[in-house]
């Protein structure tokens, strides 16, 4: 007698016959070769344009000048520094100054020019009252007060500034623990000569200063002498309060904006604004956020390393876009003014590059087949480009993206998103190790070393703990090095410089779109709402 034999189930007493279970394995099959398919089709590395900055300035000379404009710009309120001066600071490498053309052509002995008279004074009379009203020897302050007088009556003479600044060098000589510590000023120009007058007196530096950057090594000591003060200190806890304030007026700005949002849709019967134009809306806060937050700092510091050893750097945003800032947050949007233009800041602007803080800058090489703006492509030969480093610029958003996902590539360090985070500026991006207080920013010549090697990069405490955990502190940042001394980014830095590209990439295209000049342009392309629509 037969004996039926059950077929094999699979769902719920459904059949199926050796056939089609001998099928089945067979469409099982090709995943492989199709997953091995997905892998030999590789993305292609992105390429972003590769920029050349107008200047003839290395790595430490502009780092200078960097600090020199985020310490003032911080602390303008304590200094005492007018808008118009904080406003030349925004050009790191200067106009043509006093006494002629432009100077800084490449000749080593020649020095680029910087801000103007007027405005360097204005700097050093500032530090100056800050130190000596910290000082509570009354030896320093008898022998500082009549040095500062001199500074102040020289008018828009920088030798008379510089004669009265070398005296009270040479009366604090005996002075133990002096809070004044400053080096001699760079030589003049080579190819510029000074005439002197009969009223004036060369001290025992035999140096005559007539251009402002020759002055910028004084500068930057007088700085690190007022940030040990106790009026800079002081201005940091007030940061910090600012901070705490600040975060509270965007959450009351926040809720404001979504009762508003409530209202107008039942009085539109249901018809409020979209989802899209509310996004916008509160997208506008959370960057004018980032912007104000830049005056809470306590220093400022490199954002990161690449895998190849070049620097990374953002400069914190202008004083009228933070005063713009806090005016959005405090619900009274207004238009924000660059250098009180009234056309607004445009495309070609920023693709000059003059304002540092409308774009990324870069110091090192660029990757062996980088694209390169064409105008760099007729001045110069690929072997020249990649003999020496320099400074490069990114000016575009989508340009910084591309740089972000190459960089990502290049060390595969997986998939990073941006977090649209406020620690960028706020001096904690994980990128640049945290607040910098130990050293000073571009002061030690550990912080220009060469890059390194993509074999020497380092896979530690990638996955010991979180991101939120400080294991990448200030003081162990960028110490590991290879055999040559040279520092190495580790992959949890490397992913800290790549988001922090993308949330720059992101911001700068809002800011983009709130100085007018490309308002239109850049709010079509990117589906943006005015945000004066709904502020009330």
């Amino acid at each position: 007698m037969a004996v039926a034999v059950p077929r094999p189930e699979t769902k719920k007493g459904s059949k199926i016959s050796p056939t089609s279970a001998s099928k089945t394995a067979q469409t099982r099959k090709p995943k492989a070769a199709t997953k091995a398919k997905e892998v030999a089709i590789a993305k292609p590395l992105p390429k972003p344009v590769w920029t050349r900055i107008d200047t003839s300035l290395d790595q430490l000379s502009a780092e200078s000048r960097i600090y020199i404009r985020e310490s003032v710009q911080r602390f303008s309120s304590v200094l005492d520094i007018s808008k118009t001066h904080l406003d030349e600071l925004e050009e790191i490498t200067g106009t043509t100054g006093e006494h002629g053309a432009r100077i800084g052509d490449g000749d080593d002995e020649d020095v680029e020019g910087w801000v103007s008279e007027p405005c360097v004074k204005s700097i050093i009379l500032g530090l100056l009252d800050v130190i000596a009203s910290s000082t509570d020897n009354q030896a320093i302050a008898r022998v500082a007060k009549d040095p500062i007088s001199d500074v102040r009556a020289s008018g828009a003479n920088l030798n008379k500034i510089w004669v009265a600044l070398a005296a009270l060098r040479d009366g604090l000589r005996r002075v133990p623990s002096s809070p004044f510590q400053y080096p001699d000023p760079l030589p003049p120009p080579a190819s510029v000569s000074y005439r002197t007058t009969r009223h004036t007196h060369q001290t025992d530096t035999d140096l005559f200063v007539g251009n402002s950057a020759q002055l910028v090594p004084v500068v930057s000591a007088l700085i690190e002498s007022a940030l040990r003060t106790k009026v800079i200190h002081e201005a940091i806890e007030r940061g910090l309060e600012q901070e705490k304030s600040l975060a509270r007026d965007v959450r009351e700005e926040v809720s404001r904006q979504k009762a508003l949002f409530e209202e107008l849709k039942s009085k539109g019967k249901g018809k409020g604004p979209s989802k899209t134009e509310r996004e916008q809306v509160l997208q506008d806060i959370e960057h004018a956020q980032s912007v104000a937050f830049a005056n809470c700092i306590h220093r400022y510091a490199p954002v990161g390393r690449d895998h190849e050893g070049r620097l990374y750097y953002f400069l914190t945003p202008s004083e009228a876009e933070r005063e713009a800032a806090l005016q959005l947050i405090a619900g009274r949007d207004a238009r924000v003014k660059i250098s009180r233009r009234r056309g607004g800041y445009t495309e070609e602007d920023r693709r000059a590059m003059r304002r540092w803080s409308w774009f990324v800058a870069v110091w090192g090489r660029p990757p062996k087949g980088a694209v390169l703006n064409e105008t760099d492509e007729e001045d110069t030969d690929e072997e020249e480009v990649g003999d020496e480093p320099r400074w490069w610029g990114f000016y575009e958003p989508d340009e910084i993206r591309k740089m972000a996902e190459w960089i990502a590539m290049s060390c595969e360090v997986g998939d990073v998103k941006p977090q649209h985070s406020r620690r960028r500026l706020s001096g904690k991006s994980k990128a640049s190790g945290g607040l910098l207080e130990v050293a000073a920013f571009g002061s030690s010549p550990t912080s220009s070393r060469a890059p390194s090697p993509m074999s020497d990069l380092s896979d530690d405490e990638e996955d010991s703990g979180s991101d939120d955990e400080d294991e990448d502190d200030g003081l162990s940042a960028y110490m590991r090095v290879d055999s040559e001394g040279r520092p190495v980014p580790t992959k949890r830095q490397l992913r800290g410089l790549i988001e922090a590209l993308h949330d720059y990439a992101d911001l700068l295209q809002w800011r983009i779109r709130r100085v007018g000049g490309d308002e239109e342009k850049n709010g079509a392309s990117s589906g943006a709402i005015p945000a004066k629509k709904f502020y009330q």
